[in-house]
């Protein structure tokens, strides 16, 4: 739903979707490229998919995704996007490819 917005309106479009979802308890499913933190701040639940043939490799809570790979001895800098740092971890070929 954000795609061709700045990142400013692409964080007001998640947060009237969230509030949306809520207010209506429905699901709201989305596809982001490239999130800023803010954005990912606002993620409930994380689905994250390798590229290479797209195996779900986490499906859980957005809060607990940074120490389930951490439990596996992957680290994830603090100070970086969480979003970044897992699309790393699963995309083949990347520097700190798990997959």
């Amino acid at each position: 739903p954000t795609s061709g917005l700045s990142a400013t309106d692409a964080e007001l479009c998640v947060k009237a979707l969230q509030t949306i979802a809520r207010k209506f308890n429905v699901l709201a499913v989305v596809v982001i490229h490239q999130p800023r933190v803010e954005v990912v701040d606002l993620f409930d639940v994380l689905v994250l998919l390798t590229s290479s043939p797209g195996r779900m490799t986490y499906f859980g809570p957005m809060a607990s995704a940074r120490s389930y790979f951490q439990s596996f001895g992957f680290g994830i800098p603090a100070d970086s996007n969480p979003a970044d740092a897992f699309m790393d971890l699963v995309t083949p070929g990347s520097n700190s490819d798990a997959s």
